[in-house]
């Protein structure tokens, strides 16, 4: 049986070689696009959580991330049954310090605001991003959506080409009212 399948798979290469040396791509049916991927509801959403501290490119000094913590895979949509009242929003923060000495921050900014103003805030990470435009500087951020018991969902922003939240994203957020920002440690400056 093989040595009947041998001719047609050679000529089934050569014909591959031969269309990629001369440029020529054939173009393969794309299947339809992936399912959009639902949220995990986390009890006690944080910034200082392994995923959201990797996602900002920080890194922790050991027994500062927030443990135990259940893994909180980023999503593309907010699970069935959970209604966002409000948002946290994680950025890279400045430097803050202590009895203990020096350190690199996370900021932690909680906003909420009308029931239309949070719809908002999802219909536009439902958007994509234009990949040919910059709307501003690459800035990491990580977002939660929190509902009224506090429970969160950590959700997939939309990026543009130069890696800025999208802007209808920024121009949404801008809509919440901040509730409270707050800088928590993530690890110690080392002391020239």
């Amino acid at each position: 049986m093989l040595r009947r399948l041998r001719p047609f798979a050679t000529a089934a290469m050569a014909a591959c070689t031969a269309g990629v040396l001369a440029g020529c791509v054939t173009t393969v049916a794309a299947s339809a696009p992936a399912s959009p991927t639902p949220g995990v509801v986390v009890d006690q959403p944080q910034c200082r959580v392994p995923e959201v501290l990797a996602d900002l490119g920080l890194r922790p000094d050991e027994g500062l991330v927030a443990t135990p913590h259940p893994t909180a895979p980023v999503a593309d949509v907010a699970p069935a049954g959970f209604t966002a009242v409000g948002v946290l929003e994680c950025a890279v923060g400045g430097r803050m310090r202590d009895g203990a000495g020096t350190w690199t921050a996370v900021t932690a900014t909680s906003r909420d605001g009308a029931p239309d103003d949070v719809t908002a805030v999802i219909a536009a990470l439902a958007e994509p991003a234009p990949k040919e435009s910059c709307h501003g500087e690459a800035t990491p951020l990580a977002l939660w959506l929190l509902d009224a018991m506090g429970r969160g969902v950590r959700m997939r922003l939309p990026l543009d080409a130069c890696g800025a939240v999208s802007r209808p994203v920024r121009d949404a957020l801008d809509q919440l009212t901040t509730t409270g920002v707050r800088d928590e440690p993530v690890a110690r400056v080392p002391i020239p």
